[in-house]
């Protein structure tokens, strides 16, 4: 379960990237998120500290992100 926290949470891959970029990480950080902010505006505003925002979104029966 340890590999799909590294694959999922942003936390993690933003670790990651100023281990592989240690010059170049900040950079490559901010053209990322501008990337997300400007393609999925939606997912900014959700926090990952309250997931009841990201709960509300519809899903098939199921299938949920609450744990």
């Amino acid at each position: 379960m340890i590999y799909a926290v590294y694959i999922l949470d942003p936390r993690y891959k933003t670790s990651i990237i100023k281990d592989i970029l240690t010059d170049q990480a900040e950079t490559t950080i901010k053209v990322a998120r501008k990337y997300f902010k400007t393609e999925w505006p939606e997912l900014a505003t959700i926090s990952s500290l309250n997931p009841s925002l990201a709960a509300s979104i519809e899903r098939p029966l199921g299938v949920s992100i609450i744990y």
